[in-house]
């Protein structure tokens, strides 16, 4: 049997406020607490309409709780909602379910991107969330626990590309999958004449250097808006402020906060400019070793991921981006061969407008997966390019 909980905890804490201060708003009518205003002015109810949203919201993040419960034995799910103790539940049977999804929600401004855990099925409708934690390696660690005790397979789909792993071979290295499968990594794809990346041998791996795809192109209109921001200020705010009939500290202050704000931006553009040649990725990979260091100016982040935990290299192409497409109400065909036309995975060609849209969209590069780690490279890089530095780097991971 295996049970997960929510509720309480950071959210309790973060509705609390909205708790006390609608609680405070709907008691001043009564006096309970006393007020220094005229609440006779205003009738009780403006009160109430004005607190109880506030309570209520608070109210449901303090005392609010719900738990998911799966019975092997049973084969069922017992999902359940309330205020701290169970008010709605609801059962459902566990044959309705076919394998376990691990997914990627960007977030925003406001919240963290998730990784949600759920199980999936043909004949379910949607998906059933089990865990959506906002750290990856507790979400892919979560799916795989839970693709274990259900003995279903894993579906992933935080790369763009779904890749699908049977219960049996979860955290088996991608380098013992080659070997087990007998794949054969030696036959490269064509090397594109034009590439940007540079590739040297070191020892028994290689060492590649990715320069910023389009960095002159993507440097020169922040560095003209910056450069047109700056006289709009000087011309419409530090000029004025300069001629003002006012003393001379009042005038300086002014505009020397007017002149940073609009010198600013233009030497973040310059520095961004002038740099553009620094930011680089470089990518090492032996046998035994592979890592992800990120160069910008004096700045480098650097991710290693041994050879023995480097799960997977993924590489989204275009054409297993559109046959993976899903969608409530998509009914799926045979795959009907490659006749000459892209086509959805119901058998209908790919819109014209949907296959330029893609043609604009930049590549989105390379990922290797581990249990700890996920980390991207070679964003923006063509896609026959990228073709050839996947196949490099799973032929010498595999030894071959």
């Amino acid at each position: 049997m295996l049970e997960r909980r929510g509720g309480g905890g950071f959210l309790s804490i973060f509705g609390m406020p909205f708790l006390l201060g609608g609680l405070f708003i709907m008691q001043v009518p009564l006096g309970i607490i006393p007020v220094n205003t005229d609440s006779a002015s205003l009738p009780w109810f403006v009160f109430v309409l004005f607190g109880l949203p506030f309570a209520a919201v608070g109210a449901v993040l303090v005392f609010g709780r719900n738990g998911l419960t799966i019975d092997l034995g049973a084969r069922r799910i017992y999902r359940w909602w309330g205020l701290i103790v169970p008010m709605k539940r609801k059962s459902e049977s566990l044959d309705l379910f076919s394998r376990v999804r691990f997914d990627k929600h960007e977030g925003d401004s406001d919240t963290a991107a998730t990784w949600p855990v759920s199980l999936v099925g043909e004949t379910y409708a949607g998906r059933l969330t089990v865990d959506s934690p906002t750290d990856y390696a507790e979400g892919r660690r979560g799916a795989e626990e839970l693709a274990e005790f259900l003995n279903l397979p894993l579906e992933d789909v935080t790369t763009g590309k779904k890749v699908v792993r049977e219960p049996g071979s979860l955290n088996e290295p991608l380098r013992e999958r080659i070997r087990r499968t007998g794949e054969d990594v030696r036959s490269l794809p064509p090397e594109p004449p034009d590439m940007k990346t540079r590739i040297a041998a070191a020892g028994n791996g290689y060492i590649i250097s990715i320069p910023e795809p389009d960095g002159f192109r993507k440097s020169v209109p922040y560095l003209i808006f910056s450069v047109v921001f700056g006289l709009v200020m000087g011309w419409f705010f530090i000029r004025p402020v300069f001629s003002l009939s006012a003393p001379d500290s009042i005038r300086y202050m002014f505009g020397a906060f007017f002149t940073l704000l609009a010198v600013g931006p233009l030497l973040g553009a310059l520095k961004r400019f002038l740099l553009r040649k620094t930011r680089l990725t470089i990518v090492t990979f032996t046998p035994a070793f592979f890592s992800v260091e990120e160069r910008d100016g004096h700045k480098s982040i650097v991710k290693e991921i041994p050879a023995d935990e480097l799960e997977d290299l993924i590489l989204p192409t275009r054409k297993a981006m559109l046959q993976d497409l899903d969608y409530t109400g998509m009914s799926r065909k045979q795959p009907l061969g490659d006749t000459g036309t892209p086509r959805m995975p119901d058998g209908k060609p790919v819109p014209k407008i949907l296959l330029s849209l893609m043609k604009l969209a930049p590549g989105p590069g390379i990922t290797a997966v581990s249990d700890r780690a996920i980390v991207t490279f070679g964003r923006g890089l063509p896609e026959p390019e990228l073709a050839y530095i996947h196949g490099l780097i799973r032929k010498t991971i595999a030894g071959q």
